[in-house]
């Protein structure tokens, strides 16, 4: 189990983000050096942006950090921020990364110790789990959320939020309709006013906490495991901005049961400035990755949505039992 994050932590310390600034040697070598870790980071698939002066405050930082893997500053903001020392010596101690030398190979070493410094990060970011409720639920004829197993067992969103609950900091459910008791303590979020579909749940979540990264389960998947969240969470990596799966051979990504750091929250709200309700697309994005799901799991990215298939479902997994 991780560890808690209430929510209640934004907008975090710069301390948490990959802010850095570029310290040591004189103004001029500073700018050459940061010309050259642009270069790097393109190589690498990173999107590094710059800080100018009038972008210092820590709101700003922060928001130039939902849109880039990494920010760079040449110029020292009144907040705590990770550094870049350039040289060696005293000054050097305590420094987030050290750079001695500047030739290739010192700037490639800068990359791997870059690259190792944004994995520790976005591990140790928050991480949610938000359960899409709220359809209309016409085929199904019942609010999905609200189904169960067994006349007695646990409904489908009951269901889910223990599914997510050992994986994460902390739970929401996101969209409209009643819950189970058992869940009336949990975290609801409204939907964005006017927007339909699983968009606006996820708009609400990301809005709700824009420096976490989050896993999102859309209720009508009440086959999802376990081993197949703990593959989805696997081969996080730095400069990749989520994990949407698909299915071998399929066209489309799976958006309902996936993984979005924390910069994709602003694919999400350009969706919205476009006047687009789906979120096919965002899986298409060139900074998200889509892993082919194993045929153990395929189960686990189905989606019920009439009587019939709920049917199947229920035979399938007695046969299974």
């Amino acid at each position: 189990m991780r560890t808690r994050d209430s929510g209640e932590n934004y907008p975090p310390t710069l301390s948490q983000l990959p802010v850095f600034k570029i310290c040591g040697q004189d103004k001029r070598q500073r700018e050459e050096f940061l010309q050259k870790a642009l270069t790097v980071l393109d190589r690498r698939g990173l999107y590094g942006a710059v800080a100018g002066k009038d972008h210092l405050s820590g709101y700003a930082l922060s928001c130039l950090a939902r849109r880039f893997d990494v920010v760079f500053t040449l110029q020292g903001p009144d907040v705590q921020v990770q550094t870049i020392f350039l040289g060696s010596g005293p000054q050097a101690k305590g420094q987030t990364l050290c750079i001695t030398g500047d030739g290739d190979r010192a700037l490639e070493k800068f990359g791997d110790e870059l690259a190792a410094s944004l994995s520790r990060l976005m591990q140790a970011a928050p991480l949610w789990g938000c359960v899409l409720i709220g359809g209309r639920s016409s085929r199904m004829g019942r609010p999905k959320h609200l189904i169960r197993r067994a006349e007695t067992g646990p409904t489908w969103i009951e269901r889910a939020v223990a599914l997510l609950r050992p994986e994460v900091d902390g739970i929401v459910v996101s969209g409209a309709g009643e819950l189970p008791e058992e869940l009336e303590n949990c975290i609801r979020l409204p939907d964005i006013p006017g927007v339909a579909g699983p968009l606006t749940g996820i708009v609400a979540a990301t809005r709700w906490h824009p420096m976490a990264s989050w896993i999102f389960l859309a209720c009508d998947m009440p086959l999802a495991s376990t081993p197949a969240l703990r593959w989805l969470l696997e081969n996080r990596r730095a400069g990749s901005w989520g994990r949407v799966p698909k299915l071998a051979g399929a066209n489309r990504c799976e958006p309902l049961f996936a993984l979005y750091e924390r910069c994709a929250g602003q694919l999400f709200e350009d969706r919205l400035l476009l006047g687009e309700r789906s979120i096919n697309q965002i899986g298409t994005h060139p900074k998200i990755d889509n892993p082919v799901i194993p045929d153990r799991f395929r189960g686990c990215w189905k989606n019920i949505n009439t009587p019939d298939q709920l049917r199947q479902a229920e035979n399938h997994r007695s046969e299974s039992s």
